[in-house]
């Protein structure tokens, strides 16, 4: 089903992406409330109020993850169209590893590049797959993190993420790629679902496999020219 305008200004939509863009119209207004408000409060705050800083600044985290979330359901049920640019996704990998490092300061993080990661994607895309990669594996992660970058083979780039909990069983793995869950405290997560939508829009595959010595791990490997051109062709140059 396709948008449609009425003689009233309005757009028919199918029902879950009407419901989404609804419900991120009007939390987007919220969050942008939030956002002013905490700065304003963090520039009257004597600096002595440490607890109330952190509070304001915990705010903002929580507004911060419930606009990624909505963003990424609004890309789950709704038609994504892809942005193409060259990129080095070896640096755009190490980037939000850093990022999201530290706000695990329990774990270990190992990045691991090897060989030419450049080609040309959506940029903004493939991070919301890293951050959907890395979300799953520190949530489960015991100690550590591993995510590696292999672009040796020609055509390709193979970005993985390695965490060392308790590992998947072999009856779980298509519900794990396929199938959103809602946690015992009614938290969303779309995870591999989402991440595998956006993977095969750029003409890749995700895969997942339990390490010998446990733990779970998650591969994308993704072409390095956008589907329907020459993926033999030279590497694009670096952004």
């Amino acid at each position: 089903m396709t948008d449609s305008s009425s003689t009233d200004g309005t757009t028919s939509l199918p029902l879950p992406e009407a419901l989404v863009r609804t419900l991120r119209h009007e939390v987007g207004g919220l969050l942008q409330t939030i956002y002013a408000a905490v700065e304003i409060l963090r520039t009257r705050m004597p600096a002595s109020w440490e607890q109330e800083r952190k509070v304001i600044s915990n705010l903002r985290s929580r507004a911060e993850a419930c606009k990624y979330l909505l963003d990424t359901v609004q890309d789950f049920v709704g038609p994504v169209s892809l942005a193409y640019t060259p990129l080095d996704l070896a640096a755009l990998a190490v980037a939000l590893t850093d990022a999201v490092a530290a706000r695990y300061p329990h774990l270990t993080f190992h990045t691991e590049p090897d060989g030419d990661c450049r080609l040309h994607g959506d940029s903004n895309r493939l991070a919301e797959v890293g951050h959907l990669l890395l979300a799953d594996a520190c949530a489960v992660a015991r100690r550590e993190v591993w995510v590696r970058l292999n672009g040796v083979a020609a055509g390709e780039v193979q970005w993985s993420v390695t965490n060392d909990g308790p590992g998947l069983p072999a009856e779980q793995v298509e519900e794990f790629l396929h199938s959103p869950t809602v946690s015992r405290q009614g938290h969303l997560s779309l995870g591999m679902a989402a991440a595998g939508k956006l993977v095969r829009l750029h003409g890749g595959r995700l895969a997942v496999a339990t390490p010998p010595d446990g733990g779970v791990e998650v591969c994308v490997v993704l072409p390095r020219q956008p589907p329907g051109t020459d993926h033999g062709a030279s590497t694009p140059a670096s952004a």
